[in-house]
């Protein structure tokens, strides 16, 4: 047999394995790499877009820094950016969020909203008695559709949970 014969078989098995890698994991190619302009980039979807594990298919939680949960204000800060990015997967990450909410559903419905935080200031924060609830004080605006909502003072609850501060699921509530 010749080299190439050989070089060619052997190839045509590697393609056959990968082949059944792929249909065995189920594994989407499109999750794979991610491809923009029909160019391929990288194997990184963009940072505010839902991405998902190869193995699970379930959305990406983003790991946070620890720092980011030391202070009602340090996690309410990141919580706002987030949101005016429109970066789902990184507010559900610094949200207290019930059971029965998942992070699908969650990105789905945010998705939905067309709101548009524009910018916000954060004016205060207060512990409560208890240390491990907090409010801040942020004057925020935003868009919802065609309307402007201008300097809307609200306070917004925080929680701590195993020493860690997380916004409260419906904070301005």
């Amino acid at each position: 047999m010749s080299a190439i014969k050989m070089i060619n078989k052997y190839l045509l098995s590697v393609i056959l394995i990968l082949i059944s890698i792929i249909v065995f994991f189920n594994v989407p190619f499109n999750i794979l790499k991610h491809v923009d302009n029909n160019n391929i980039t990288d194997n990184k979807p963009p940072l505010n877009e839902p991405h998902y594990d190869n193995m699970n298919l379930k959305l990406v939680v983003p790991t946070v820094p620890s720092e980011v949960f030391m202070s009602p204000e340090s996690v309410m800060k990141s919580y706002l950016e987030a949101e005016k990015k429109r970066d789902w997967l990184m507010t559900y990450a610094l949200l207290q969020v019930p059971q029965d909410i998942s992070i699908e559903q969650y990105c789905k419905e945010m998705n939905e909203y067309n709101g548009q935080l524009l910018d916000y200031k954060i004016e205060g924060v207060k512990i409560i008695e208890s240390k491990d609830m907090a409010v801040v004080y942020v004057t925020y605006n935003y868009t919802v559709g065609d309307k402007k909502f201008l300097e809307i003072k609200e306070p917004f609850s925080c929680i701590k949970i195993d020493g860690l501060w997380k916004v409260r699921w419906l904070p301005r509530q």
